[in-house]
């Protein structure tokens, strides 16, 4: 079992394929443990058991690109199992606060909040605040400062945002 509260992180897959280069899943450790037995983890977007509880162009795309075995990948702050989290990866422990408290007070009030947007709202940024009250994604700031990859990362943000869109517009 991970201390509550610590920053947990596993790499990335893409198209269910692991890519080059150290892009990361972070997760937050939580204090909860389900009737399996298996440590609960706060994280934003990932896999998640069961059946989607919702469908939309973003979560359809979103399961193309990060498919979960048993499962499905989410677009909301929600709990895991921490099987779901691993995803049969190796997870490093990135940070252990002190204090826990104020990382999972943080974590829980932000339960079931959705808008997951990889350029400017996603894992990383969820377990920073968590940790610290700041929202930032060294991942986010690093691809964008990589030339080419700049355009990409924006280019998949703005898609995320009008398929957002689109779908409250017609609600």
């Amino acid at each position: 079992m991970y201390p509550p509260g610590a920053i947990l992180r596993r790499g990335l897959s893409l198209g269910g394929k692991m890519e080059t280069g150290q892009y990361w899943h972070y997760g937050v450790a939580s204090q909860y443990i389900d009737a399996n037995g298996e440590q609960l983890i706060f994280q934003f977007g990932g896999p998640f058991p069961g059946e989607k509880p919702y469908s939309s162009k973003v979560t359809s795309i979103l399961n193309k690109l990060w498919p979960t075995q048993n499962g499905y990948t989410g677009v909301h702050i929600g709990l895991t199992p921490f099987s779901y989290f691993q995803e049969n990866k190796p997870v490093e422990v990135e940070t252990v606060p002190e204090n826990p408290v104020p990382v999972l007070r943080r974590a829980e009030q932000l339960m079931n909040h959705g808008g997951y947007n990889p350029a400017i709202n996603n894992c990383e940024h969820y377990a920073r605040y968590c940790l610290t009250g700041s929202w930032k994604s060294l991942q986010a700031q690093g691809t964008a400062m990589k030339g080419g990859m700049i355009a990409s990362l924006f280019l998949v943000a703005g898609v995320f945002t009008l398929l957002r869109r689109g779908r409250t517009s017609k609600v």
